[in-house]
């Protein structure tokens, strides 16, 4: 999961950047969709295919094949607008140097 935390940390700048004129409310539903995207593909590869059981929303209402919920999907909502802000920080510092 780091891996992909990481892999949607870095591809939050771009998405930032893209919907740039959009509200704020926008583009957190841009970053809640992809984290939960990867969350998803990444619980379909280790979860359902390799049988890892690293976590199961599968008790959880709204849940799809037990991967992702609702209720996760509304917090990175929320977390999506602090995360994209500090994402586009970061690359812009990493690009000046």
């Amino acid at each position: 999961m780091a891996l992909t935390g990481g892999v949607v940390f870095s591809v939050m700048a771009p998405v930032r950047k893209s919907l740039q004129g959009v509200s704020w409310v926008q583009r957190c539903v841009a970053g809640s969709a992809l984290i939960t995207t990867a969350e998803f593909i990444v619980g379909c590869v280790v979860n359902l295919h390799y049988g890892l059981g690293i976590w199961d929303y599968s008790r959880e209402r709204f849940n799809l094949l037990g991967q992702v919920c609702a209720k996760y999907a509304a917090l990175w909502f929320l977390l999506a607008a602090p995360a994209m802000g500090l994402s586009t920080r970061i690359s812009g510092l990493l690009e000046n140097k």
